[in-house]
């Protein structure tokens, strides 16, 4: 029977929560079984250099997923016979009896030294391409022997579903993508013992660097409070907020509604008048206590 609007927005909300935040594919998977009411739900990505990852709803043995990716993957004459059909066809979407026959299934190592020690048989799945990263890979439902193989409204829901599973992996692909590249900055900034804060749109501090952290920590002339910089000397504190203000407004696109006037002694072909620009932040001086010299702070 065909799910419910309610239903199907329900496994596209988790599918999409999933791809922001990895934790969540076991729910959007155990959800999914008991959409089709099948025993297992997954999803299997093979990268160029032939490694494996493989994503099960909770209850399934996490020895044989290990095993899976392992080594039987590359013995996966299902997983060969769908991806086989993608590339002549364009995304594919059916159950293991379109691409294979029940008996050449029974005969397979895959089957029988995989799937039917843990009472699996039926397969609909969906092979998806144009995934970032040369992946290949797809996702799918499993059923034991004895129950019925699936049936059209399985397909047509994976198929419903496949495109949004496309986005969801390319997303989740990006943000790995710039997790890594966050970690490497975040240990070359730490290498190079530099003091980086950073900000959200409040002014509230989100990251720094450890260096930074000994500084805020040692409460000298700059600190931590509440979650924002706080400077000890309240001129410097204005200082400090002003620029921030000036970084932000900048930042998010709205500098030209708080112009800064700028001498143009420096510049004397620009004429006399004065010159405006959008805050963008500066340079500024925190004093500490003797013996402690001045933290140069650049916004």
């Amino acid at each position: 029977m065909p799910l419910s609007a309610e239903a199907v927005s329900s496994l596209l909300g988790l599918l999409y929560e999933a791809s922001t935040s990895p934790e969540q594919w076991p729910s959007f998977f155990t959800a999914l079984s008991e959409c089709a009411q099948a025993k297992a739900s997954y999803f299997v990505l093979v990268d160029p250099s032939d490694r494996c990852s493989l994503t099960v709803n909770p209850g399934f043995d996490p020895s044989w997923q290990h095993s899976y990716r392992e080594f039987f993957h590359r013995h996966d004459i299902l997983l060969q016979r769908f991806v086989a059909a993608q590339k002549a066809h364009g995304d594919w979407v059916g159950t293991s009896q379109s691409v294979i026959s029940d008996q050449e299934y029974r005969n397979s190592s895959i089957y029988n030294e995989y799937l039917r020690p843990q009472g699996l048989f039926h397969h609909c799945a969906a092979v998806l391409g144009g995934l970032d990263g040369g992946i290949e890979g797809g996702f799918g439902m499993m059923r034991a022997p004895r129950e019925r193989p699936f049936e059209e409204d399985t397909v047509g829901l994976l198929a419903m579903l496949a495109p949004h599973l496309k986005r969801a992996l390319n997303t989740q692909h990006a943000l790995n993508l710039e997790r890594s590249r966050i970690e490497e900055l975040q240990m070359s900034a730490d290498s190079l013992g530099v003091g980086l804060i950073g900000l959200d749109t409040c002014r509230r501090v989100t990251r720094m660097t450890a260096p930074a952290l000994a500084i805020l920590e040692a409460r000298n002339g700059l600190a931590l409070d509440g979650g924002f910089l706080r400077a000890a000397v309240p001129a410097e504190q204005i200082r400090l907020s002003e620029l921030v203000a000036g970084a932000l407004a900048t930042g998010s696109g709205r500098g030209i509604e708080s112009p800064v006037r700028c001498s143009t002694a420096a510049a004397p072909q620009a004429g006399g008048g004065p010159v405006w620009t959008a805050p963008s932040g500066g340079a500024m001086l925190i004093t500490r206590r003797p013996p402690s010299r001045p933290l140069r702070l650049v916004v």
